[in-house]
């Protein structure tokens, strides 16, 4: 007979094995709503590319997506220390789901009217920067409280690998869905992916030991730059960190132009279908998850890291909304 999570699990309440109910509910909504979010991004660039036409307007809602994640990224991690990752993770999906769905909703009920249309994709997108900012951190941060400390680099290799798959899987079927049945009904889907991922997270139990709260609001803005501070702190203090945060800032400023410019160059100079977008995307995905199993089988230390680190080119995936 199988032991019981409460059985199975440390004096911290940290379960004792890795695939544990909790672990897996959360794996299972996040790579449910990775497709979700595939789908939302196809239907933003092909929508965009066809009613406009213009780069710099993909460019600019692409822009507003990803702003409020620059700038509320650090306070995000602040907030997943001091407040239940649990809470964070199942309003942050709810959250994002009814988002999706009145995009979706807003896109069906009305006709023509392409500039109220773009401004609503804007607004969408700020939402979900700004929601994702405090979402995002929550979940990498319960992963350390779902599993095993000695199981954690295989619990993360599963989350970036569901990740991975999963939009794969989308950009995969999402060129031709988009040809199909068009940019209202994949973002509905978003919205019932992003409500089934908070469903499964429901019954999720994230053991954490919450600080203490201040006991004023200037004590707790205070804790919450002393935490950002430290947080800063940490990451510069270190080269290998610092030289890493500074490697990704670079190349996303490199290849993000890529998820604007390459549909432009397989609509409107090559004349292909949005299927082959999707197509192209989902090959890179594959070639990721070939990466990542091929980092889990072969042992890089030293040196060589940084050599097998240097030799990818762009961030997976192009954030487009």
């Amino acid at each position: 007979m199988q032991p019981s999570d409460a059985e199975s699990a440390a004096d911290d309440g940290t379960p004792r094995r890795l695939f544990n109910r909790h672990f897996l509910l959360l794996w299972q909504g996040q790579t449910v709503s990775g497709v979700g979010i595939s789908l939302s991004q196809i239907a933003t660039v092909y929508w965009l590319l066809q009613e406009t036409g213009s780069a710099t307007t993909m460019g600019l809602v692409s822009m507003a997506a990803a702003l409020p994640g620059v700038i509320l990224g650090p306070v995000g991690g602040a907030i997943a220390d001091r407040y239940s990752r649990k809470r964070l993770i199942v309003i942050g999906d709810c959250l994002l789901g009814v988002a999706a769905l009145c995009l979706g909703f807003a896109f069906l009920a009305v006709d023509g009217a392409v500039g109220a249309k773009v401004a609503a994709l804007v607004v969408s997108g700020v939402l979900t920067g700004i929601v994702s900012s405090f979402f995002r951190p929550a979940v990498m941060a319960s992963i350390p409280n779902l599993v095993p400390t000695t199981r954690l680099s295989t619990a993360n290799a599963m989350n970036s690998f569901s990740m991975t798959a999963s939009m794969g899987i989308g950009t995969a079927i999402g060129g031709v869905l988009f040809r199909l049945l068009g940019a209202p009904a994949l973002f509905l889907a978003n919205g019932v992916t992003y409500l089934v991922s908070a469903l499964s997270e429901t019954f999720i139990r994230v053991p954490q030991t919450l600080p203490q709260a201040p006991p004023s609001m200037r004590a707790l803005f205070s804790a919450f730059v002393s935490d950002v501070a430290t947080g800063l702190g940490h990451v510069w203090n270190r080269s290998g960190l610092r030289n890493m945060v500074l490697a990704f800032a670079v190349l996303n400023l490199v290849s993000a132009p890529t998820g604007v410019l390459l549909p432009i160059l397989l609509d409107q100079h090559r004349g292909l279908a949005p299927d082959w977008f999707g197509y192209l995307m989902a090959a890179m995905a594959a070639g990721n998850v070939a990466g990542m199993a091929f980092a889990g089988l072969v042992r890089i230390d030293g040196p060589a890291r940084l050599a097998w680190g240097s030799a990818r080119s762009s961030p997976w995936p192009p954030q487009l909304s």
